[in-house]
């Protein structure tokens, strides 16, 4: 999650790793480089590199007869989301499963290039620093691979909201120090949102006619590319009615289109739920974990030892 600018891979959400134990798989949590300075396809990259490393290395640190490479489920939320809807074609072996947590798979959707008003974005909240956008907006032209930042805490998680040594603790790294870098990104996390230009950045439109930048949506979106396919793993969509980040719509109309062309599809909307909804479900006597994580997890489950 994060919308590709920001976010954290040293700890999945809190439902995650007590469900996957529940039924005995392992979770892998990967990391990935940030935009601006990479873009989408450089991030996808870092996927599959990572898938790579997974079946290099997995059964030497676990064990040859406690891992099974070929069945694996591939998982995220938010702008992860996305990007494990998107690796269900790119990955090999494909996954047994996708499991989309309110991911955005239609790029065309006019949404997600809609500034917000000023009214809605107020609800990002201030910059932690006195910016003004014509410095955000000029960060957001920089495209140097050297400078991508691969993790950035969360406002809550950063000082005064939360003091370094708790962040050390709560994330279980030693050695991390937040610093001016994470209050940018930060920063830069607001601007993008209030701007809608993510995905602009993430597809380089700077790079493209009109024309070229509608075929390269297209091409990243899961939505549009399954016509072509034809086929696809079975998918969970996760999502809240409410949610005012990636309009729910996102998975209605993708579930409907996989589950025309014949590909199991499982589902659970929360009514009223806002994005990030699962979030404050942590474990198996929280309200909501009956009704959202368990038929998610029966789901994977059927799909990857059936």
């Amino acid at each position: 999650m994060g919308g590709f600018v920001a976010g954290k891979h040293v700890i999945p959400n809190a439902w995650v790793v007590p469900a996957f134990q529940q039924y005995g798989y392992h979770v892998i949590s990967i990391a990935y480089r940030f935009i601006p300075h990479v873009g989408l396809a450089d991030i996808v990259d870092d996927c599959i590199d990572a898938l790579a490393w997974c079946r290099a290395n997995l059964p030497s640190l676990l064990g040859e007869d406690t891992i099974d490479l070929d069945r694996y489920v591939v998982a995220g939320d938010s702008a992860g989301g996305t990007l494990s809807t998107i690796c269900g074609f790119k990955f090999e072996p494909k996954p047994k499963a996708v499991i989309d947590v309110f991911g955005v798979v239609d790029l065309m959707d006019p949404h997600f290039y809609t500034p917000q008003s000023v009214e809605a974005a107020a609800m990002w909240g201030k910059y932690h620093r006195a910016r003004d956008d014509t410095e955000l907006a000029g960060i957001c032209e920089e495209r140097d691979p050297s400078k991508a930042e691969v993790i950035c805490p969360w406002d809550w998680e950063l000082p005064p909201n939360m003091s370094t040594e708790d962040l050390r603790v709560f994330w279980g790294t030693p050695d991390f120090t937040p610093g001016e870098k994470d209050l940018l990104r930060m920063d830069l996390m607001k601007y993008t949102g209030k701007m809608a230009n993510k995905f602009n950045i993430l597809l380089r439109k700077e790079e493209l006619s009109p024309e070229q930048f509608d075929q390269k949506r297209k091409e990243w979106s899961p939505f549009w590319v399954v016509d072509e396919r034809k086929t696809y793993p079975p998918t969970f969509f996760l999502h809240g009615t409410a949610d005012s980040a990636v309009p729910v719509e996102q998975s209605y109309r993708f579930a409907e289109k996989l589950k025309r062309l014949g590909v199991p599809t499982g589902e659970a909307y929360c009514p009223d739920g806002e994005h990030c909804f699962e979030n404050k479900i942590e474990r198996p006597e929280d309200e909501g974990w009956n009704e959202y994580i368990v038929p998610c997890m029966e789901f994977v489950d059927q799909h990857v030892r059936g």
